[in-house]
C-alpha cells in the first residue's frame, strides 16, 4: 500500500494520481515507488514555478530516461568505463593504449564505455568497435564533438548536464580505467574514489593506466598521499 503521509497538499491531485497510477501496467513491486514518482512531480509543480527549474528537472529526467533505456538492452554484458584525456593526438601512446585494452576488453565478450570525445576516447571506442561501444557525450560550447568510431551509433548519448552523466557512467560500468587527462578526467576519478571511500557502490577495479615509461599516476599518487 503507498505511504499515506508521502501525497501532495492538494486532495483532487492526490486522487488524480492514484488514478493514474493504475493505467501503468500493474506491478506488485513497483506500485509503491510509482505513486511516490507521481506524487514527487507533483509536488515540485505545486512548489516551484521558476522555469529555469523546470527545464533543469524535465532535461534530467529525459536524459535518465533516455540512458537507462539505451543500456536496458545490454543488461548482462560486463562493460568498462575508460577515461582520458580527449586532446592526445593519435600517435600518443596513451591512445595506442587505450585501443589496444579496448580491443581486447571486446574480444573478452565485453563492451567499453567512454565520453565519446576524441583523443584517448577515440581510440577505445575505435578499438572496441561500434557494435561493444557506448558513448556517453557532454554538450559543451566550444568542444567534445563525437568521434566519428561512435558518432550516430544508437549507443551515443547527448547530455547536458555532467551530474546525469555522471550517474550512468558509475550506474552502468563494472570497472573504471583511468588514462593520463585533465581536469575531466580527474573529476571522474575523484567521483569514483569518493563514491567507493563512502560505499556509495560496490568494490570495482579502478585502474591507474600509462605507458611503461610514464610517470603521470606515480607523480599522482605522491601527491595523493603527501598531501591528502
Amino acid at each position: 500500500m503507498p505511504n499515506k503521509k508521502f501525497k501532495t497538499v492538494n486532495s483532487k491531485i492526490h486522487q488524480r494520481i492514484l488514478e493514474l497510477a493504475e493505467l501503468f501496467p500493474e506491478s506488485e513491486t513497483h506500485e509503491v515507488l510509482r505513486l511516490e514518482i507521481l506524487t514527487t512531480i507533483s509536488n515540485f509543480f505545486l512548489s516551484h514555478n521558476d522555469l529555469g527549474e523546470h527545464k533543469l528537472i524535465n532535461t534530467a529526467l529525459k536524459e535518465l530516461c533516455h540512458a537507462f533505456k539505451v543500456f536496458n538492452s545490454y543488461p548482462d554484458i560486463r562493460k568498462v568505463v575508460v577515461f582520458g584525456s580527449g586532446r592526445s593526438k593519435t600517435t600518443d601512446p596513451c591512445c595506442k593504449l587505450a585501443y589496444e585494452l579496448s580491443k581486447l576488453i571486446a574480444n573478452k565478450g565485453m563492451m567499453v564505455i567512454t565520453g565519446a570525445g576524441g583523443g584517448v576516447m577515440q581510440a577505445a571506442n575505435q578499438g572496441a568497435g561500434s557494435k561493444n561501444s557506448f558513448g556517453i557525450n557532454i554538450k559543451l560550447p566550444c568542444e567534445q564533438k563525437p568521434n566519428k568510431f561512435i558518432d550516430h551509433d544508437h549507443k551515443l548519448m547527448e547530455f547536458k548536464y555532467f551530474f546525469t552523466r555522471k550517474i550512468i557512467f558509475i550506474k552502468e560500468s563494472d570497472a573504471t580505467v583511468l588514462l593520463p587527462g585533465g581536469f575531466g578526467t580527474h573529476d571522474e576519478g575523484f567521483e569514483n574514489f569518493t563514491l567507493f571511500q563512502t560505499g556509495k557502490f560496490l568494490p570495482r577495479p579502478i585502474i591507474l593506466l600509462e605507458s611503461k615509461n610514464g610517470n603521470y599516476w606515480n607523480t599522482w599518487i605522491d601527491w595523493v598521499k603527501s598531501v591528502l
